[in-house]
């Protein structure tokens, strides 16, 4: 496996380029993204309030869902699955979902908050 627990719950991922793959009974058609993002200490509770404002909206445009978010209070992390199930990839709604111009009309600039992303792309067990 990429991933094991840690004896306090925690899960510790493998390297860069790992893949985490989901349970049995995940709809297969879905893809689905973990997004892991480091918070700057201090800015967690105004960053978790400016993307459920001002970006979940936009991604929901694009027929993106979400599970989450959680935090990981220790490390400062900022942790949820993106979802999307359509006809187009993942990857050419999400870059659409980047350029579109209401983000940067944004009140925030999410790379103010975070000083480091991991995204990985899940795929469900079979």
């Amino acid at each position: 496996m990429d991933w094991s627990s840690e004896s306090d719950g925690r899960v510790r991922f493998a390297g860069p380029g790992s893949t985490l793959r989901l349970p049995a009974g995940y709809d297969a058609d879905m893809a689905a993204q973990l997004r892991i993002y480091d918070i700057k200490p201090g800015m967690m509770e105004e960053f978790a309030k400016k993307v459920d404002e001002e970006l979940i909206p936009i991604r929901l445009d694009y027929g993106f869902t979400r599970s989450g978010p959680w935090i990981v209070e220790e490390t400062y992390q900022y942790v949820w699955i993106v979802h999307y199930e359509g006809e187009e990839a993942f990857e050419e709604v999400d870059k659409r979902y980047y350029s579109d111009p209401r983000r940067g009309e944004m009140s925030f600039n999410p790379t103010d908050y975070i000083t480091r992303v991991d995204a990985r792309m899940l795929t469900p067990l079979s």
